[in-house]
């Protein structure tokens, strides 16, 4: 009979979800912290988004992930996405802010 082993200590990790959308233009950073990531958080951002930029019409740069492109996201109407194609962080701008994150404050 296998013998299971005890383990008296167990690692929990946590995970947030983190929003950022960069603006090349003028370098301003809008960002949300959540719990989640899901489609009604994505619409929750980009109504922060649109809400903190009331007089623009903003393009958003968003990758694959189900939840930006999920049938029922209401993007805001002064708001365009521009998706990219699967697997091509390397064409979304704020992918430098997540390399930069990871490297400066979480040591990863």
């Amino acid at each position: 009979m296998p013998l299971r082993p005890i383990v008296r200590l167990a690692l929990v990790q946590q995970f947030v979800s983190a929003y950022a959308a960069a603006s090349l233009k003028d370098s301003v950073i809008d960002w949300m912290l959540d719990g989640n990531m899901d489609t009604p958080r994505m619409g929750a951002f980009l109504r922060l988004v649109s809400e903190r930029h009331p007089e623009e019409f903003v393009v958003m740069v968003i990758d694959s992930a189900p939840s930006h492109r999920a049938e029922h996201l209401q993007v805001p109407k002064n708001m365009a996405l521009i998706r990219l194609p699967p697997y091509s962080p390397e064409l979304n701008p704020v992918e430098h802010l997540w390399d930069e994150l990871r490297e400066k404050e979480f040591n990863l």
